[in-house]
């Protein structure tokens, strides 16, 4: 989908049934996740460059300063959890740089991100990556992937197999004056077992 082609006016401005859905499924958003309520962290509004049209399609910024997400696949209030071929792009970019593949990979992020930068006489802005390293083309990909998947339920996964693999990636959150944090591989990144379910069974209880 060209970014380039879409008006960042409506609330909204990504249509439901867009040429990159695959499988269309969403749910509900809970208020806390609002626009007005979920405010973006600067790491990642501030993570995109000029010409980057994901930054004025993805998120609205609030009356307080803030910045709420706006850029899901369903053209409404809601969260995308389908698949769409953006993510595909990345999966096998990702793929193919894990497996020393680095032409493909290559091909694959530089087709996605001509699409999502604008455009002057009709021909993208955005520079396509021609030499890198492999490392460094992984770690690029990966962030590409978090700029451009949002809110899809992927992040707490991606956080738990990276982290795994070394990426000691620590979340922190300032509410009220306090601090929050949430350690790479910390016995909290395995949700509790019901308790109903506990006792019916005889399981352990995973380690909190």
């Amino acid at each position: 989908m060209d970014y380039s082609a879409l008006n960042s006016s409506p609330t909204y401005p990504i249509a439901r049934y867009n040429q990159e859905v695959i499988y269309q499924s969403a749910i509900g958003a809970p208020q806390i996740l609002s626009i007005s309520r979920a405010n973006i962290v600067e790491e990642i509004t501030g993570s995109y460059v000029d010409g980057d049209l994901r930054k004025a399609l993805y998120f609205v910024r609030n009356t307080d300063g803030t910045y709420g997400f706006r850029g899901n696949y369903i053209g409404s209030a809601g969260l995308f959890m389908g698949y769409a071929t953006d993510e595909l792009y990345l999966l096998r970019a990702e793929s193919a740089a894990r497996t020393d593949r680095l032409r493909v990979a290559l091909q694959d992020i530089n087709a996605l991100l001509s699409t999502r930068w604008k455009k002057v006489n009709g021909i993208s802005t955005y520079q396509p990556i021609e030499e890198i390293d492999a490392d460094d083309l992984l770690a690029f990909i990966l962030s590409e992937r978090r700029k451009s998947l949002l809110f899809r339920g992927l992040r707490w996964y991606d956080l738990k197999r990276l982290n795994r693999d070394g990426a000691n990636i620590t979340l922190r959150r300032r509410i009220a004056g306090q601090e929050y944090v949430l350690l790479a591989n910390d016995l909290r990144y395995a949700l509790p077992i019901p308790e109903d379910v506990i006792r019916i069974s005889d399981m352990e209880q995973n380690p909190r």
